[in-house]
């Protein structure tokens, strides 16, 4: 588990990433802040796909178990179809 300064510490880091980002937030995140970390993240990551769950809290894995399900078909969807595009061509 990431200690306050480390959370803080974490956007400073987005702009390095270099994989497919999928973002799925709950508005209503009390733990990690939807505006810092998810749009934050959005903003400093080129491509990053951001969805916000209205209303949602943290554990959106729980109270929103069919939408997180579905956003995250529609990542691996995403991924599969960027690396079908870098596949040699036999």
């Amino acid at each position: 588990m990431a200690t306050q300064e480390e959370l803080g510490e974490m956007p400073a880091r987005y702009k390095d990433l270099t994989v497919p980002v999928g973002i799925l937030y709950g508005t209503n995140d009390r733990i990690l802040d939807p505006a810092a970390h998810g749009k934050g993240l959005a903003a400093k990551v080129a491509g990053a796909d951001l969805e916000l769950i209205e209303g949602g809290g943290h554990m959106i894995l729980i109270t929103a178990a069919d939408h997180v399900a579905t956003f995250v078909a529609r990542m691996a969807q995403r991924v599969a179809v960027a690396e079908s595009k870098l596949a040699p061509v036999a």
